[in-house]
């Protein structure tokens, strides 16, 4: 734990403190908290520096929080490209009933002013015409675990909710190269 605040994003401080991130039974809780006024503390928790991993399987247990939340999400970052990858595991964009896959990249370019403005791309983003995994009723994402995989090889990236794959993306075209 410790006491500075690593990211101010609008008016969400991710914090790492022992309020906002902690282990509790055997169970990882990531909690964000009212503050005061239009104030949130966020939690979080970063590999950043410490995992790295080029195509491969990963898993993980999850259950949202109950009530209205932000954006629960489980996001993995590339680090140290021109474009810069994110992977979405999973949002649910405070959803009880729907999570969404997302693939994004993030570059900056000078305008013609001199300023550094930050470009994004959203690839498979979540909306309406894109696939998405539906919780059961009475099973929803706040009241039940569920496994959320990602299976990524050089010819795909694909989002499972409890074993079924709900978003298949090809990764082969020249478009997708900071994915690899």
């Amino acid at each position: 734990s410790g006491e500075a605040i690593q990211e101010v994003k609008d008016d969400i401080y991710f914090e790492d403190t022992d309020d906002n991130a902690y282990v509790k039974d055997g169970e990882l809780h990531i909690v964000g908290r009212h503050t005061g006024d239009n104030l949130y503390s966020g939690g979080t928790v970063r590999t950043i520096d410490n995992m790295f991993f080029r195509y491969g399987y990963l898993e993980v247990a999850v259950k949202f929080g109950q009530g209205e939340g932000a954006i629960p999400a489980i996001w993995m970052c590339g680090k140290d490209f021109d474009i810069h990858p994110e992977v979405d595991l999973v949002e649910t964009f405070g959803s009880n009933q729907y999570a969404y896959g997302n693939i994004h990249r993030w570059w900056h370019i000078i305008d013609e002013e001199g300023n550094e403005v930050g470009k994004h791309d959203c690839i498979h983003c979540f909306g309406p015409q894109l696939r998405r995994a539906t919780a059961r009723p009475g099973d929803g994402l706040k009241e039940s675990y569920h496994i959320f995989g990602f299976d990524w090889t050089p010819e795909h990236m694909e989002f499972y909710m409890d074993g079924i794959c709900y978003l298949s993306v090809d990764i082969t075209k020249e478009y997708y190269k900071c994915f690899h």
